[in-house]
């Protein structure tokens, strides 16, 4: 859930950020760190990094500021509600944060200059990418989407959910008839027209793999599956992180 809470102060004390704040598309003031890339390191690019549903930008910083060491600008941003941000969580108003915050990650990176500006969604966060990029006017100046485990339909991973376990098994139906779709993806995947990498390890149990394959059949654009073997959810950058890590840097260098 969105807290206000700091997390990782000692570790982020280390780290050179900038704290920004920028209006989303209805003028609800919302919260953002840059992370500008090391001076020694060539101008690979720009970030932006739509997070999770869990607390706020500061626990979730650490899973992408390292990129700042091979090159790149990393924005992360808070949703209204969370952190620092102003507002209360909604679907329509992640949408429009989403889509605000595109246009301000594109203008950082116009600012700072770079090859590639890559647009990366984890867990919810992927949805809430998918969805701005549908609707955003400046997909075709985004070169790659990133889509680390997430999923494409609220109805769908709410009915699986509810069928983690007896009890609620019985209610799961209802996620058919209570959860809305009014932002969900499925049926606008096929409109993706920028790469797209896909990213979900077999062993997570909060989205499992199956939502992450389903994003990547039903999208028709130059495509590529990172099916990984070990981790939980959200870790393709904190298990097993040096060779992930670099295999990503590795992977914009070579296929952008």
């Amino acid at each position: 859930m969105p807290t206000s809470k700091e997390y990782f102060v000692e570790e982020h004390a280390k780290t050179n950020f900038e704290d920004l704040t920028f209006e989303s598309m209805d003028g609800t003031l919302l919260h953002a760190r840059l992370y500008q890339r090391s001076t020694r390191t060539p101008k690979l690019g720009t970030v932006v990094f739509f997070h999770g549903n869990a607390e706020n930008l500061t626990s979730h910083a650490i899973i992408v500021d390292w990129m700042r060491e091979y090159g790149l600008n990393v924005l992360i941003f808070d949703y209204r509600g969370y952190g620092q941000s102003k507002g209360s969580p909604s679907s329509k108003g992640c949408h429009l944060d989403g889509l605000a915050a595109l246009l301000k990650a594109r203008s950082i990176h116009e600012k700072l200059g770079g090859r590639h500006f890559i647009v990366y969604g984890q867990s919810l966060g992927g949805i809430i990418l998918l969805r701005a990029f549908i609707d955003s006017s400046i997909r075709k100046d985004i070169d790659l989407l990133v889509v680390d485990s997430s999923f494409a339909s609220y109805k769908d991973i709410a009915f699986r959910r509810a069928n983690d376990n007896l009890f609620t098994a019985l209610f799961s139906p209802l996620a058919y008839a209570l959860v809305s779709d009014k932002m969900s993806i499925k049926k606008s995947l096929n409109e993706i027209d920028v790469p797209l990498l896909v990213i979900h390890s077999k062993e997570d149990k909060v989205i499992p793999i199956d939502f992450g394959k389903e994003i990547y059949d039903l999208a028709q654009t130059r495509k590529w599956f990172w099916e990984l073997e070990t981790g939980p959810h959200i870790s393709v950058f904190t298990v097993k992180q040096g060779s992930n890590r670099k295999r990503f840097i590795s992977f914009i260098q070579n296929n952008l």
